[in-house]
């Protein structure tokens, strides 16, 4: 399957296009080769026991917060302080740039936000102007 948009790591550029085609892929029929006696049987079980897993798997929500304006910059996860230096190399920019879109952030897009002397070309080589 082609995926437009994205490199070797297709979850991560496309989660929602590697989903779906997990969940066709997971929910066709298959059949097992060569089919021996009972085999029908334990895939269907084995089907059931993944689809039970799957459905009643409830994803736990996960906060990011940043402060600004309170003696300096700090992050937290889950309500939880992470020590950092959010000051160094863009940190601070990048992660609330991150915060602000929802988490999901092409490279392309953050090069061009935070480089945009700078191009990428179709095998992720960063070309910076000079």
């Amino acid at each position: 399957m082609i995926v437009p948009d994205t490199s070797l790591l297709i979850p991560l550029d496309q989660p929602r296009e590697a989903a779906d085609f997990l969940n066709r892929f997971v929910l066709s029929d298959k059949t097992l080769f060569p089919e021996v006696p009972g085999s029908r049987k334990i895939v269907q079980a084995f089907n059931k026991m993944i689809e039970k897993a799957y459905r009643s798997r409830q994803m736990p929500r996960r906060f990011l917060r940043m402060t600004v304006m309170e003696n300096g910059v700090h992050v937290f996860w889950n309500g939880r302080e992470i020590e950092g230096e959010w000051h160094h190399r863009h940190a601070k920019e990048i992660l609330l740039f991150l915060i602000l879109n929802r988490g999901t952030v092409k490279r392309d897009i953050l090069i061009d936000a935070f480089s945009p002397d700078s191009a990428i070309n179709r095998q992720g080589i960063i070309y910076v102007s000079s």
